[in-house]
């Protein structure tokens, strides 16, 4: 009886191991759980808080224009900075030339592992190209496009 017990849970067993297995994805992507069931890939999202209340936005930029002019958004929403001129265009938080006015943004950041977590493209955007941004605090922030400093625009954060 011991033998057909034992065997029966050592069957049982393989056929688990073989047959559902547990990986994690890229680790970059935090977030992600990739379960292998039967030789079927699911791709699981469980989003933090406050990616569940995102919103995304997006700013056209024109030859004169970033559209809309004020925006009004609220904490964790994400902003698409769309370059729809044939001009280079180069959108990055106030003042111009430093772009510090967005909490730890300074064009200096730009060369270096921070660059991702400022409010600044860091280089000038070409017909098409996207630049995108999640803004996690709250105020009026003032934004320029760093090849045509003379102009600025607003993005309101609630």
């Amino acid at each position: 009886m011991k033998k057909i017990v034992m065997i029966s849970l050592l069957v049982i067993g393989s056929f688990i191991l073989i047959n559902c297995n547990q990986q994690w994805n890229n680790p970059t992507n935090e977030g992600w759980t990739t379960w292998t069931i039967n030789n079927t890939w699911e791709n699981i999202w469980t989003p933090s808080q406050e990616e569940d209340k995102t919103e995304w936005y997006t700013i056209e930029i024109t030859k004169d224009w970033f559209n809309p002019s004020s925006l009004t958004i609220n904490v964790w929403d994400k902003v698409n900075f769309i370059n729809k001129d044939t001009n280079p265009h180069w959108p990055a938080s106030a003042m111009h030339p430093t772009h510090e006015v967005y909490p730890w943004s300074s064009i200096e950041k730009c060369w270096t592992d921070e660059k991702n977590t400022i409010f600044d493209a860091c280089k000038w955007l070409a017909e098409w190209e996207i630049f995108s941004f999640t803004f996690n605090e709250k105020w009026t922030w003032r934004y320029h496009d760093h090849l045509d400093p003379s102009k600025f625009w607003s993005i309101i954060v609630n």
